[in-house]
């Protein structure tokens, strides 16, 4: 590659931004390149709430990222180990001098994409290179339909296993393995060497398995409750997503090309930190409040969910100063709000709005947030509109269409979430399955 197509600066931006930020979960904007000098002989460095990224141990130019209270280490560790690896097939070093040679851009991206991949898996699996060879065979698979549907796979590792009974990969090339282990009722097992184990299956009847949902999509909670425990698994959904999970909890997730961190408690931490809500009641509905977001963007239905201070909803319901309010007061759902539903309607669209409420009404029936079945939770969040709640989990409305500010961007859903954030926290879950999270119209975390 020619001296002149990137400089150093611009090879370091490229790898941090577009490999290092999507495992961090957090925007762009929260991070700066400058000068800091270094304290510790390491390239990556927590202190005071910062993430110090270093151009190499030689320079004092760094990436500084903020990042929230209570920073998970084994976040750290990972950061570590994959910056570690990513710094191995950099083109040039911080002083401009050539490191590795490479015909283009394109190359080079290749290679960080490829050390990424295997940085990864080396920190999610150990030692277990077999995984990416697995990984390669799922690839391919995302790019073929079976009986013109695209194909879903499940696998289950036992890395203390040498006991299988054949080469599965060379099965796998096979059209009619298709067939096999769809990933919600049934996964392969295989062993340390990806040679066949077993077929499993959540109907056998002498499976017996306590479910806790956490941390969990909900529609892939039997089977990953039920059989990764003290294992790995692997799972390739009919979209495309590769996801990773170990001892029943997702670690990783390719998305269209792109490795994301699914951490609960980084997700907690910085919403809590940001709006000074340790409280145990608080931090328990956040975690309802991720793990419905998990459900809704591993189902791709898209939705947003508005968390909103108390003392703000008023701000919501009452008129603004065009005589409008942000939420309609048909789609206010709280108690007080005392609405007769009319024997006689003036138009279609009003019956519409007075059917969704009294469905909505009954299937609340008074409950707050966490009450509520999670399935049941995805579906009503689902719903084309906000789901509202108060800090106390009180629902205050489902559906409801936010009157956006006239010359808002960011599309439909990103709007809406942005204008409810003002009164407290706003996720939006598009149908890509990325999540967003709006804080004081910011976004403060995001997976995507």
């Amino acid at each position: 590659m020619k001296d002149s197509i990137i400089t150093s600066k611009e090879e370091f931006e490229i790898m941090f931004k577009e490999y290092i930020i999507p495992l961090l979960g957090i925007s762009n904007n929260n991070s700066q390149y400058k000068k800091h000098k270094m304290e510790k002989n390491e390239l990556v460095v927590l202190k005071q709430q910062q993430l110090y990224f270093y151009d190499s141990v030689d320079s004092d130019k760094c990436f500084i990222v903020q990042v929230s209270k209570n920073f998970p280490k084994s976040n750290l560790n990972l950061l570590r180990t994959v910056y570690a690896e990513m710094m191995k097939v950099r083109h040039k070093n911080y002083d401009e001098s050539i490191k590795n040679e490479y015909d283009s851009l394109q190359h080079l991206k290749k290679n960080y994409e490829y050390q990424l991949q295997k940085s990864l898996l080396n920190w999610f699996a150990g030692n277990n290179t077999n995984l990416l060879e697995l990984i390669d065979k799922l690839e391919s698979w995302k790019e073929k339909t079976y009986e013109g549907k695209k194909v879903p796979f499940a696998f289950l590792i036992d890395e203390n296993s040498r006991d299988g009974e054949f080469p599965f990969m060379d099965f796998l090339e096979e059209e009619y393995s298709a067939t096999f282990s769809d990933g919600i009722t049934s996964i392969i097992e295989l062993d340390a060497n990806l040679k066949f184990l077993a077929l499993k299956s959540i109907t056998d009847k002498a499976v017996d398995v306590v479910y806790n949902l956490d941390n969990v999509p909900y529609r892939f909670s039997q089977i990953i409750e039920t059989f990764t425990r003290d294992k790995l698994a692997v799972f390739l959904l009919v979209n495309g997503d590769i996801v990773l999970v170990k001892n029943c909890e997702i670690m990783l997730v390719k998305r269209e090309g792109k490795w994301l961190n699914f951490n609960k408690e980084v997700f907690n931490s910085i919403i809590s930190v940001e709006l000074g809500q340790q409280e145990t009641n608080f931090l328990s509905l956040l975690n309802e409040i991720y793990l419905s977001s998990l459900d809704v963007s591993f189902a791709h239905s898209g939705g947003i969910i508005a968390c909103i201070r108390k003392e703000h909803i008023q701000s919501l319901i009452n008129s603004q100063e065009d005589g409008t309010s942000i939420l309609n007061n048909l789609d206010n759902l709280l108690p007080d709000n005392n609405i007769i539903t009319p024997k006689k309607f003036d138009n279609q669209e009003m019956k519409k709005r007075f059917l969704k409420r009294n469905f909505l009404l009954n299937i609340i029936k008074n409950k707050d947030f966490t009450s509520i079945d999670r399935k049941m939770r995805s579906e009503l969040i689902s719903m084309d509109g906000a789901t509202i709640i108060d800090f106390d989990g009180n629902i205050i409305s489902v559906g409801a269409i936010i009157k956006n500010d006239s010359g808002s961007y960011g599309g439909g859903r990103g709007a809406a979430a942005n204008k409810l954030s003002k009164f407290g926290f706003a996720i939006k879950i598009s149908t890509d399955g990325y999540v967003e999270v709006y804080i004081n119209e910011r976004i403060k975390y995001r997976i995507k």
